[in-house]
């Protein structure tokens, strides 16, 4: 199965939200209890366990496969009947049947298309699903984030604010200097002033989360979950293997090219139009009163002389718009290429970044905790009080770093799955076979 890019993601939240004013769903939302964390598994669950994409998925291919079976169906019959009444005294009238024969090269153009449209609706479902999925773990990803960030920052608004009571006291011992007191309490403003932005950003992105899978919770809910790592296949990964095998049958081209071979089918259409072939047969029964009586059956049958060409020009313009829709394809392919080697580039990058930090700043922090543990647990300081702040404030910032890294890794991860339309995992497992 494949899934869904950026634009062709908002395309399809703009047909579910169209079709969600006709699919209302009045059942509560769901609930969890007050102290269940929510995993990534638990959101995708919830995001996904949703009327709306059933509603459309089904909708949708409900109407196709209707359009085609009501191909080829034979027209209703159409009853005439005529009475003439003359100067002269005679009458007559007349009954008959007249039929449209179906054109069987235009039903054949017309199950053509309505197979395409099916294909189409399928395609457009599977990638509004995965358009829910990777939102929903962008959104996961994002708050999760979002908690990490506000934990180390608040371990070092912890540290601020020993720091500038340290350096207070000795402001007033006349260990200090006033510009090193006014310079630790902008750190601590500094500081402060990131944990109020860490708040908001947490409110924002679980209000974002929640709201996604249909939660009526608060932004406290703990998310329970961590960042995916690296893995060494990443680095065996090839641009045109992975293009050829994912992101040239991504939804988006999958849908331009349905559209391009659908209006090339109504070309056909128009051709089969202008085929000579019955309008219409017409069987009745007449009668004729006069000084005699006058009675007998007629047959009569229109054909359609393509003498004008009046279809020409219709297709015509059917087969310019085909072109023209299977240049863009050829142009979209082209574009998620280029797309698709810089996320590549991007993700072994971050991987790269992520493993290579991670060899040297655990073994840095690990010293640097040892070397604080020993100082506390000691029955004199061993370190000044102004170094064990400064190692404090180094371990933030080796921990910040790490959680940066981690989180641009994943953002790569992300961004990749939007262009394959699967996932990195299932991509990665796919590689070892």
């Amino acid at each position: 199965m494949r899934h869904p890019s950026g634009i062709f993601s908002l395309w399809l939240l703009v047909t579910g939200l169209i079709s969600s004013i006709h699919a209302q769903d009045t059942s509560p939302l769901p609930k969890l209890d007050a102290d269940q964390s929510l995993t990534l598994e638990l959101a995708l669950s919830l995001a996904l366990d949703n009327p709306v994409l059933d509603a459309v998925a089904e909708s949708s291919l409900r109407a196709a496969e209707a359009r085609l079976d009501a191909i080829g169906l034979l027209p209703n019959p159409e009853l005439r009947m005529t009475y003439d009444d003359r100067w002269t005294g005679e009458t007559g009238q007349e009954y008959a049947l007249r039929f449209s024969p179906p054109n069987p090269w235009l039903n054949k153009a017309l199950r053509d298309e309505g197979q395409l449209g099916i294909h189409l609706a399928r395609v457009q479902s599977d990638g509004f699903i995965w358009s829910a999925t990777l939102e929903t773990r962008k959104a996961f990803f994002e708050a999760l984030h979002a908690k990490r960030v506000m934990i180390l920052v608040e371990r070092e608004e912890q540290t601020a604010r020993k720091k500038k009571k340290l350096y207070e006291t000795l402001l007033d011992k006349g260990q200090a200097t006033l510009p090193d007191v006014l310079e630790v309490r902008l750190q601590y403003l500094e500081v402060d002033e990131r944990l109020e932005s860490s708040r908001r950003r947490i409110e924002n992105t679980m209000n974002r989360l929640l709201a996604r899978i249909g939660l009526a919770d608060k932004s406290d809910r703990q998310l329970a979950g961590d960042f995916e790592t690296p893995s060494l296949n990443i680095e065996k990964l090839k641009t045109e293997e992975l293009f050829l095998k994912y992101a040239v049958d991504h939804p988006l081209i999958g849908t331009l090219q349905l559209q391009a071979d659908i209006v090339g089918k109504r070309a056909n259409q128009a051709r089969a139009r202008n085929r000579l072939w019955f309008n219409f047969i017409q069987a009745g029964y007449s009668e004729n009163s006069n000084w005699w009586e006058d009675e007998d059956w007629r047959f009569r049958a229109g054909i359609n002389i393509p003498i004008f060409d009046l279809q020409g020009r219709s297709e015509t313009a059917q087969i310019a718009e085909r072109d023209k829709l299977a240049a863009q394809t050829e142009l979209l392919r082209q574009q998620t290429r280029i797309n698709l080697a810089e996320a590549l580039a991007n993700l072994k990058s971050a991987a790269y970044s992520l493993r290579e930090a991670k060899e040297i700043s655990n073994a840095t922090a690990e010293e640097v905790r040892k070397a604080l543990s020993e100082d506390a647990t000691a029955p004199e300081l061993i370190l000044p009080p102004q170094t064990r702040l400064r190692l404090e404030e180094g371990l933030h910032r080796i921990e910040t770093a790490r959680l940066a890294n981690s989180y641009r890794y994943q953002q790569a991860v992300l961004a990749i799955e939007d262009i394959l339309g699967e996932r990195m995992e299932v991509v990665l497992n796919n590689q070892n076979r």
